[in-house]
């Protein structure tokens, strides 16, 4: 074999593995879910960081709704997610930030599928309708 020949080769080569390691790890980051990681608004929402959501890998779930802290359960099998009834404490803040944490709590109990990439989640509701996008916080 040619000296060009092998490099081609070579080079070749080199592309597949490249080709193969970068799918594979779009795949896996793809397909990662939310356990044992947290979550919120980015910050230009205008919410900042008041309302959060963590995902532990066994299966609980606790955050902030912006006002109260809240906690829970969760099951998820490949994209389909269940979050139990959450527990809050009962804190009073003002009207706007109540009704947010509302919908916000709402949202997370409605949900019946995740959408989730290395910064990015999304669930959804039964019918595949979007309630929450909320972006990775702890970025590990």
């Amino acid at each position: 074999m040619s000296c060009s020949g092998l490099k081609s080769s070579r080079i070749a080569a080199l592309l597949a593995a490249a080709v193969l390691i970068s799918t594979t790890f779009a795949a896996s980051v793809a397909n990662a879910g939310p356990a044992g990681s947290q979550w919120g608004y980015p910050l230009e929402a205008g919410v900042g960081d008041r309302r959060w959501v963590r995902f532990a890998v066994d299966g609980e779930l606790f955050g902030n709704g912006g006002c109260n802290s809240f906690r829970g359960n969760y099951e998820q099998t490949g994209n389909a997610i269940t979050i139990s009834p959450l527990a809050t404490t009962r804190m009073a803040c003002a009207e706007d930030i109540m009704v947010g944490e509302h919908s916000f709590i709402e949202a997370l109990t409605s949900a019946r599928s995740v959408e989730a990439m290395h910064l990015k989640l999304v669930l959804l509701d039964a019918e595949g309708n979007e309630l929450l996008r909320l972006v990775r916080q702890d970025w590990d």
